[in-house]
């Protein structure tokens, strides 16, 4: 999952408060809430989409093979 500030790759953290996003790259802390957490849910599901039309693609054969 993916920072809204800097785009780094945010770590899930749990501490007494509860649950909380950090970014190393930005050092920047986020609250868990709903809508951060559908966000970045969102994020990682059109990744994997993307990721998997790729994998689609490559293993399509080609036509023009020699």
């Amino acid at each position: 999952m993916n920072c809204p500030c800097c785009s780094g790759k945010l770590l899930r953290h749990i501490n007494g408060k509860g649950l909380y996003w950090y970014c190393p790259s930005c050092r920047q802390t986020m609250p868990a809430s709903e809508d951060m957490n559908r966000l970045l849910l969102q994020q990682e599901n059109s990744a994997k989409l993307n990721h998997q039309i790729w994998l689609y693609i490559l293993m399509q054969p080609r036509e023009n093979a020699a």
